[in-house]
């Protein structure tokens, strides 16, 4: 098989919605055998700035 000649990529300032945060903190925590996400960790290996991860789940 090719190699796909297009790669889709997240246009930057797109809305991210709450189950591509928690999908991608999924991701990191089982990349890094871990139960908790610590901000450290997320930051280098995460999808998304640190910041849009806290807002997503803000409560009012």
């Amino acid at each position: 098989m090719t190699e796909p000649i297009f790669k889709l990529s997240r246009v930057s300032g797109a809305p991210v919605s709450d189950d591509e945060l928690i999908a991608d903190l999924q991701r990191v925590a089982q990349s890094q055998n871990l139960d908790t996400v610590p901000q450290k960790k997320y930051g280098p290996l995460g999808m998304f700035d640190y910041s849009t991860v806290i807002a997503g789940f803000l409560v009012e």
